[in-house]
C-alpha cells in the first residue's frame, strides 16, 4: 500500500485501477489541501476523509480523462466520465544523420545517411541537405563530391507529416589536392660550363596557380622562379629538385638528374 498527498482541490494522485499513475487537474481549493488518499495498483482508492468530487485526470501523455470520486461507505469509486480528450503536445521530429568519410583529399565523395532522423507523432516526409559549398540535395540517403579543399557545414533539415522541422549540422573537412610538379632543361646534355635553361611552366595545380617556384641545383647553388638559368663548372650528375607551392599552399616536389659532360674546370 502507498499514501500520497492531495494537492489542492483537485490534486489527488494515485492509480486508476488497472492502470498507470495519474494525477488531477485544477485549482487549489484550500480546504481540501491536506487530504490524504490511500490505494495501491489494481485496486480501488480509499479516502481518509473526503466528499464527491469531479477531476480531469492526465491518464497518459497528451491524453485527459475526466473521472468523478464518490466517497460510499468509506470506499472511493473512481467513475470515468468522459474518454480521452487529445491534448497532444506538438514535437518536432529528430535530424539525425551519418557521413562517410568525414574527412580526405579533393576531389572527396561523402555519403550522407540521414535515415536515423525520426518523428515520434508523425513520420518523416522530406530531407532537404545543404552541403555548405552552395550546392543542395533531397532525400533520406544522398552522396556528394567536393572538388575543392576546404571546412564545409553540412545540415540536414527534416519535416514530418504535420510540417514540424529540425536541423542537424555537421563538418566535412577536405584537403587541398597537391599539385603537379614538372620541369624540363635544355640543352638536354649540357656541357661543362655551358648555360641550362630550367622551365617549370608544366606544372599544374587543382587549387589554382602556382604562386611560387624553388630551385636547388644539387651543387649548394638555388634559385626561384618559373624559368631560371644555371651553369655547372664541373661535370657529374647533379639532382635538381623543383618544389612549387600554389594558391592554396599546398606543395609538391620533383626531381630529374641532370648530368654535365666534361671534367673539373680549368683554373677556377
Amino acid at each position: 500500500m502507498a499514501t500520497y498527498p492531495a494537492r489542492g482541490r483537485s490534486g489527488v494522485r494515485g492509480w486508476v485501477p488497472g492502470g498507470p499513475a495519474w494525477d488531477s487537474l485544477g485549482g487549489g481549493d484550500p480546504s481540501r489541501s491536506q487530504r490524504r488518499w490511500i490505494g495501491g495498483p489494481g485496486g480501488l482508492l480509499k479516502p481518509v476523509a473526503g466528499s464527491d468530487r469531479a477531476d480531469c485526470v492526465p491518464l497518459l501523455r497528451g491524453c485527459t480523462m475526466k473521472t468523478r470520486a464518490v466517497a460510499i461507505a468509506g470506499v472511493l469509486i473512481v467513475l470515468v466520465l468522459a474518454g480521452c480528450t487529445h491534448r497532444f503536445q506538438m514535437v518536432p521530429p529528430e535530424a539525425l544523420f551519418t557521413l562517410r568519410p568525414g574527412e580526405g583529399v579533393a576531389p572527396l565523395n561523402v555519403v550522407f545517411d540521414g535515415s536515423l532522423s525520426f518523428s515520434e507523432q508523425g513520420a518523416i516526409v522530406e530531407y532537404i541537405w545543404d552541403f555548405g559549398d552552395g550546392t543542395r540535395g533531397l532525400g533520406p540517403l544522398v552522396s556528394h563530391t567536393y572538388p575543392r579543399g576546404g571546412t564545409y557545414r553540412v545540415t540536414l533539415e527534416v519535416y514530418d507529416d504535420r510540417g514540424l522541422s529540425s536541423r542537424r549540422n555537421a563538418q566535412v573537412e577536405v584537403l587541398f589536392s597537391p599539385p603537379t610538379a614538372s620541369f624540363s632543361y635544355a640543352p638536354p646534355r649540357p656541357g661543362t660550363g655551358e648555360p641550362i635553361w630550367f622551365d617549370a611552366s608544366a606544372s599544374t595545380s587543382p587549387n589554382g596557380s602556382i604562386v611560387e617556384y624553388r630551385w636547388a641545383f644539387g651543387n649548394g647553388k638555388w634559385a626561384t622562379g618559373e624559368t631560371v638559368e644555371h651553369t655547372y663548372w664541373a661535370g657529374g650528375a647533379y639532382p635538381v629538385t623543383l618544389t612549387v607551392v600554389d594558391a592554396a599552399g599546398a606543395r609538391a616536389t620533383v626531381t630529374q638528374v641532370v648530368v654535365v659532360q666534361g671534367g673539373p674546370p680549368c683554373g677556377r
